[in-house]
Parts: C-alpha cells; structure tokens; sequence
C-alpha cells in the first residue's frame, strides 16, 4: 500500500461511507445504507432487511493496490457490527468501469454469493445487473 493513503469513515445508526484518500486527493469511496424500497421490493422477505453496498468506487489510476478490498472489509464489518448481511446489485455502464464479468469476478472473490433475482424496479439498472449477497454474519 502507498504511505500517502488514508481512509475516513463516516458511520450512522444504519449507514457507513468510507472515501479513499490517495495523495491528498479524493481517489474511490463506498456507501452502506439501508434497503433502497425500489431495490427490497424484488426481493425474497428474506433479504429485505439487510443493507444495500451502493457506489463502490476506486479511480481507475488506483485500481489493482487493494483499496476496493479495504473498503469493501470495512464496510463488512460494520453489517457484521448490525448483524446485517450485505446486498448488492452490479452492472457495468459507462466507460472506465469494470464490465459484469470483472465485477462479478470481484465480488464471488470477496465472499459474496449471486442471487438468481431479477431486479425490475430499478430504473438506473438493466437486464445485465446482477444481484450478490455477502453473508456477514459469519
């Protein structure tokens, strides 16, 4: 890891963010946040009181040294800290990001399961998303 690398963390009640701060300047972040109702709605009851991983980012010049797995750590401990598991839905848009393939290479790697759930309900979202459940309370 580089020296000049700093995490700062925010936590709420139900919330976390952590931002990566590389060289004095912002470089990825990561929210935790409560069930979205666009997203819970397609979901089994089972996992509709969980917490939604939204906005995973590392700034492309970043990737590759671990800060989406520190932050991804970080953010699994605070579920586990709620006893929360932690859902996620991923798609590639946009040019830059990782396609579904490499995010769902990511996320298996890093203790995640897929869900064969179709998410309907979200607008931003399309037929190539795909859904992953972490199971934090191991």
């Amino acid at each position: 890891m580089d020296k000049n690398v700093s995490y700062e963390e925010r936590k709420t009640d139900s919330s976390y963010y952590v931002h990566l701060i590389c060289d004095g300047k912002f470089s990825g972040n990561v929210k935790l946040v409560p069930m979205p109702r666009n997203v819970s709605m397609d979901l089994p009851s089972e996992y509709r009181d969980n917490l939604y991983l939204t906005n995973l980012r590392v700034d492309p010049e970043q990737r590759g040294k671990g800060f989406g797995t520190s932050m991804l750590e970080k953010a699994i401990e605070f579920a586990r800290e709620k006893q929360k598991h932690i859902i996620t839905v991923v798609h590639s848009t946009g040019e830059g990001r990782m396609s579904n393939e490499e995010l769902t290479v990511f996320c298996q790697t890093r203790g995640f399961s897929k869900l064969d759930i179709k998410i309907q309900h979200c607008l931003r979202l399309d037929t190539s998303s795909i859904c992953f459940c972490a199971n934090s309370l191991l």
